[in-house]
């Protein structure tokens, strides 16, 4: 049988937190969800994630924030990150790809549906 993958998604707004736990759920992972940094941060004490779906604007602590804290490359070398978010800010979205983002997407441009399949296709790379 085939490793289960896990994603956790991060985001703020509960109905998107829904759609994405419900899709991807759909499509055989095991997800967990949190409404910000904080809450993601705590997530990973408790669940290893091999994708991590990760807003960028978020209240309490942002995406940016969060991938500063967890140190990605030290602390889960082979946990990849999307980040994802409303925002085009080319300096903000270097800097998530620096501290190890895999890839960075416009929310209004992807669907749910194209979102599964480059959640798929992250985790086929090495």
């Amino acid at each position: 049988m085939p490793k289960l993958h896990k994603v956790l998604v991060v985001e703020d707004e509960t109905i998107l937190q829904s759609v994405y736990y419900r899709i991807l759920t759909l499509k055989g992972y095991e997800v967990n969800v949190a409404g910000d940094g904080f809450e993601a941060l705590q997530v990973l004490e408790v669940f290893t994630p091999d994708l991590i779906l990760l807003d960028i604007l978020m209240p309490k602590m942002d995406g940016l924030e969060f991938l500063e804290r967890i140190q990605l490359k030290k602390n889960l070398p082979k946990t990849k990150v999307i980040a994802f978010s409303n925002f085009s800010d080319s300096a903000k979205l270097s800097r998530v790809m620096e501290l190890g983002a895999s890839k960075s997407l416009l929310k209004s441009d992807v669907s749910p549906a194209e979102l599964v399949t480059i959640v798929e296709e992250e985790l086929k790379k090495k």
